[in-house]
């Protein structure tokens, strides 16, 4: 059996880290597979007649498999790579919450990867000194791509816009910023592999499985996966709404037990 210190993540006792900490939080790890189930079957309902239901199906999809990284990397105890993916998860569920509420939200969604496409390029050719992409031509495709941009208008689209379209600003101002410390490897962040009195005193460098704190990780990857399908619930008119329910009132008495303990 190798250890942490051999392989890390991938060292063999990762196995026995895993079954403890499915162990310690089954009744999390329960819902989350359940609730995923349920999200999996639905699927093939989905079906999409015009862009802004594509969008939501695609976006739903990305949301249902970044829930489920989620839980994968939670099993294996690795706290900080779930905490880069459930803030994916919350970018997916800005957008799918948003356009689902408001049709022209998803042209304006759509239209943005022209932005996107022209602001790459334009950088490639600001910044780059190698060979230019093969069978291209830069400068032609990047007038291009402005001409469509001023023709059709296209304003730029934030994820602050798509969250307080969706009414979902609370998570973007709380749990957003704080996933996105870890996402950039911010200094806030990557102060926990660092234990000393100060900058000139490291004491010790440390990396290891972490396990506390991964109910809170489920929760909030939970309630994204909820208010994800209450949203394709309500676009496609899927009738799940007692389903939905009912996984929202046990998930909520998950996160009062969780409150209760904190107290404690």
């Amino acid at each position: 059996m190798s250890t942490f210190t051999d392989e890390g993540f991938l060292s063999t006792s990762m196995d026995e880290w895993s079954r403890e900490c499915v162990g310690r939080y089954s009744e999390w790890f329960a819902l989350c597979k359940e609730l995923n189930r349920y999200c999996v079957q639905l699927l093939p309902k989905l079906a999409h007649k015009n862009r802004q239901e594509l969008l939501a199906v695609a976006l739903f999809i990305r949301l249902l498999s970044l829930f489920e990284s989620s839980i994968i990397l939670t099993e294996r105890c690795m706290v900080n790579e779930t905490k880069v993916q459930l803030r994916a998860m919350m970018e997916a569920l800005f957008t799918l919450r948003a356009i689902t509420i408001d049709k022209t939200m998803a042209e304006r969604y759509y239209d943005n990867n022209i932005l996107q496409k022209l602001d790459t390029l334009s950088r490639y050719k600001r910044y780059s000194s190698g060979p230019l992409l093969k069978g291209l031509d830069l400068d032609k495709r990047i007038e291009e791509l402005d001409r469509m941009k001023r023709q059709k208008g296209i304003r730029r689209l934030t994820t602050e816009t798509l969250a307080q379209k969706a009414g979902l600003s609370d998570f973007y101002v709380s749990a957003y910023p704080v996933l996105s410390w870890t996402t950039h490897s911010s200094v806030i962040d990557i102060g926990q592999y660092i234990r000393g009195k100060s900058d000139e005193e490291i004491e010790e460098v440390s990396w290891h499985p972490q396990m506390e704190g991964i109910d809170n990780l489920l929760l909030t990857a939970m309630e994204c996966a909820i208010i994800g399908l209450r949203s394709v619930n309500e676009l496609f008119i899927l009738g799940a709404a007692g389903e939905i329910g009912e996984y929202s009132q046990r998930y909520h008495k998950l996160a009062e037990k969780l409150t209760t303990n904190e107290i404690d």
